[in-house]
């Protein structure tokens, strides 16, 4: 059945084979008038191939599908200016071709007219082949014949088709050549597949490894471990999952891998050098392992022959380097003061930049005329010991990097100097040259004085207003009696105590980094000394939340009384800022032979394992706590820690809690009275 628009029935459409003539005809139940709107929904419902009706013997188009007018090169038409061309002007080629002539052959016989793979050339795109049929439909006599032309263009599947019959035939001529090509190579080659079967070997390859016939080649990976003992160069066997085949198997790319293969079989040894790949498709699947082998035992006799003779110019090129060698170090490190010395302290070479940081004029003769020993100072300005200076040093074998040393040159300006002495060793690691390498630092000390001495003035003017706000906020808690006012108060004073910490940290962290803190230490019972610090606390510290539990029998300990309070409040702060509030914080205590261990433990988020190493780091915060912060108390903590000796470390379970440890040296009792 065929339908219309709005799904209105034309008629139905009929195509038949008969036993007679072989007619095919066309019929409708309106006939005529309705002919135009019949293909056209034909069309619609069939627009997969080109499908078009020409009518007369010119052959001029009636009615033509989207795809049949597209093929036409016509598709920039609509179907009305398409209409009332002939065939020669829609198709370019079509006489050329034959294809006119079918059509009238169909116009006269009345057989159908197929072909495959029929050529038309002319069009624009260049070359068409297409499948087509042309079928006479049936009209009345007095009616000109109609002609429904289907054609599929079959072009691009015809030239893959093509394309592949091309490949085929490189690539079968490609493999002959291959093989001609490998078989005349001087390098044996083996193939082997994943099965780990030998499917080629070369004659090359039979001739080194020592078959006679490629039957007796071509077998599994097994015969082969049955008759070949593979060694590396120092005669150790090598295991058979690192045979070469086996490893091209794997994957691995390998290029000169030289090993001494016995042939058990034959009663002989010989040194190979085997490179390996794998073979892959286009889909990047193994599929082969190539293996290229070559005999080097007689390159490996000539080697050995060949070092001998080379043996004997050692000796004499070996002077000649040294001499290269020293003008090659001073060029390395021309940017800096270098000066280069005998074992004994003469001195070879120095640079222009040596003789301007150490104020000589000309050059001196030994190491101790560059740095005189009486101008020389460590970097606090403090004499030195003989043994201290470097050319006792150098003297001595000591070598050294960047030692830094106050130099007062002989115009009286002093320089501070990174010096570094390395030793120089030639082919037979015997030091026959001294390195001594000068960096003028005199400006960075300049600068990181000026930064300490501006942070202790920052430092201390912020301190004092500090001090009067924590102190009055304080006292503001303890007389008010309105439960508002109290709690600003102790709001006040919570947030100067964190302020005043911040501030110490800076400080303190500077000192640290700068080596100028000074521990004065005492004897003292530390959990005495805690409580005593949390009842100062109170008011600005939630110090109902801490619980201390220690033994009575407990030892003192050895610490300076201002840098451990510092220690404690960091510890103490960070494990209550970091814990859920009405939560409890534990700190405990207990002796393990010459040290007390220390625990601070909270119940608050915990720390994940990827942050728990930098937990100490300066300036790491843990972002998931969400906490304010510089991230030096931690850092200060575990630093002022490390100055009294001990240790710090910190254990922690996501959702349970963290547990912060630190040590401290103890004392005896007898000390503390």
């Amino acid at each position: 059945p065929v339908f219309g628009s709005e799904r209105t029935f034309i008629g139905w459409m009929f195509v038949l084979r008969g036993t007679g003539n072989g007619r095919f005809f066309l019929s409708t139940p309106h006939r005529k008038r309705h002919f135009e709107q019949f293909l056209s929904a034909v069309a619609l419902q069939n627009t997969p191939v080109g499908t078009a009706v020409f009518k007369g013997a010119s052959l001029r188009l009636e009615w033509a599908n989207p795809v049949c007018r597209e093929f036409m090169e016509e598709e920039e038409l609509s179907e009305a200016n398409a209409l009332g061309h002939v065939l020669s002007e829609l198709i370019p080629g079509a006489e050329a071709s034959g294809l006119t002539e079918y059509f009238h052959q169909v116009a006269e016989t009345g057989e159908p007219y197929l072909a495959s793979d029929f050529r038309i050339d002319g069009f624009k795109r260049g070359v068409v082949y297409c499948h087509l049929a042309i079928i006479r439909l049936e009209s009345h006599d007095h009616e000109e014949p109609l002609f429904l032309f289907i054609i599929i263009d079959r072009t691009d599947e015809f030239k893959t088709k093509k394309q592949t019959e091309v490949r085929a035939g490189i690539a079968e001529t490609g493999l002959a050549q291959m093989e001609a090509v490998m078989n005349s190579l001087t390098e044996g080659i083996i193939i082997i597949n994943l099965q780990r079967q030998i499917v080629y070997t070369n004659p090359a390859g039979l001739e080194i490894i020592g078959f006679r016939t490629s039957d007796e080649a071509l077998r599994s990976i097994a015969v082969y471990q049955a008759r070949f003992l593979l060694k590396d160069l120092s005669a150790r066997p090598l295991p058979t999952n690192d045979w070469p085949l086996i490893r091209a198997l794997r994957g691995e790319t390998f290029l000169d891998l030289e090993l001494i293969v016995d042939d058990l079989k034959e009663e002989r040894s010989w040194i190979g050098s085997f490179s390996g790949t794998p073979v892959r498709n286009r889909q990047e699947e193994l599929i082969f392992g190539v293996v290229a082998i070559r005999d080097i035992t007689k390159a490996k006799q000539a080697e050995q022959e060949r070092e001998k003779l080379l043996a004997s110019e050692r000796q004499a090129r070996l002077d000649v380097e040294r001499q290269a060698l020293q003008k090659q170090v001073l060029l390395d490190h021309i940017g800096e003061g270098v000066a280069l010395v005998m074992p004994d302290g003469h001195l070879l070479l120095t640079n222009k930049v040596a003789l301007e940081l150490t104020g000589v004029q000309e050059r001196p003769e030994t190491l101790e005329g560059l740095l005189p020993s009486d101008a020389l100072q460590n970097k606090d300005g403090k004499a030195l010991a003989q043994s201290e200076v470097p050319t006792t040093w150098l003297k001595g074998g000591v070598f050294f990097t960047e030692e830094e040393y106050l130099l007062e040159r002989a115009d009286g300006s002093l320089r501070h100097l990174l010096i570094s002495v390395n030793e120089v060793k030639d082919r037979t690691g015997q030091v026959f040259m001294v390195l001594v390498t000068l960096r003028d630092v005199t400006e960075l000390r300049r600068l990181e004085q000026t930064k300490n001495d501006y942070l202790q003035m920052v430092s201390h003017d912020l301190r004092s207003p500090l001090a009067v706000i924590l102190s009055h906020a304080q006292l503001l808690g303890l007389i008010a009696r309105d439960s508002r006012i109290c709690n600003s108060a102790q709001a006040i004073a919570t947030s100067s105590l964190r302020m005043s910490n911040m501030i110490a940290d800076l400080v303190d962290s500077t000192r640290l980094e700068s080596g100028q803190m000074v521990l004065k230490t005492t004897c003292l019972d530390l959990e005495w000394f805690i409580r005593d610090y949390l009842l100062r606390m109170q008011g600005v510290m939630e110090i109902e939340r801490i619980q201390i539990s220690g033994g009575r029998s407990l030892p003192p300990v050895i610490a300076d009384l201002d840098r451990l309070e510092r220690i404690i409040a960091n510890f103490i702060s960070n494990a209550l800022k970091y814990s859920p509030k009405g939560t409890a914080v534990e700190v405990s205590f207990r002796a393990e032979g010459e040290w007390m261990v220390v625990a601070i433990r909270d119940q608050g988020k915990g720390i994940k394992a990827s942050d728990l190493p930098h937990v100490f780091d300066r300036f790491f915060r843990v972002r998931s706590l969400g906490e304010e912060g510089i991230g030096l108390g931690l850092y200060i903590a575990k630093n002022l820690v490390e100055a009294h000796g001990g240790k710090v470390w910190v254990e922690s379970t996501p959702g349970i809690g963290s547990t912060f440890f630190f040590t401290l040296p103890v004392g005896d009792r007898e000390t503390k009275k």
